[in-house]
């Protein structure tokens, strides 16, 4: 998962967001705990705006989405990740401070 600038070996990792992508950051959710056995990652779907609903509210890491942002939503304080080519889906995620 392209989730912190590191990696995180113990702890939780919340990923909400696009029902179209929760088969897939589940199975990148299962993969990312099967190397790191301390961590859980929980996913959960409900919506692309749900996802940047709960990231910008700091309640989950990780927000999928199944399209780009809009105007109207507040970007910062996220960055996208392109999860295919085109880049029509994207995860987002909030920027991890140095100090973690």
């Amino acid at each position: 998962m392209m989730v912190l600038s590191g990696h995180l070996v113990a702890g939780e990792i919340t990923v909400k967001g696009s029902d179209t992508l929760v088969v897939l950051a589940q199975r990148w959710a299962e993969t990312y705990m099967a190397g790191h056995p301390g961590v859980r990652v929980q996913v959960t779907g409900g919506g692309t705006g749900t996802g940047f609903a709960a990231l910008l509210g700091r309640t989950t890491d990780i927000c999928t989405a199944s399209r780009r942002i809009s105007r109207a939503t507040p970007s910062a304080p996220m960055v996208a990740v392109p999860v295919s080519w085109p880049p029509a889906t994207s995860a987002w995620v909030r920027p991890v401070p140095d100090s973690v």
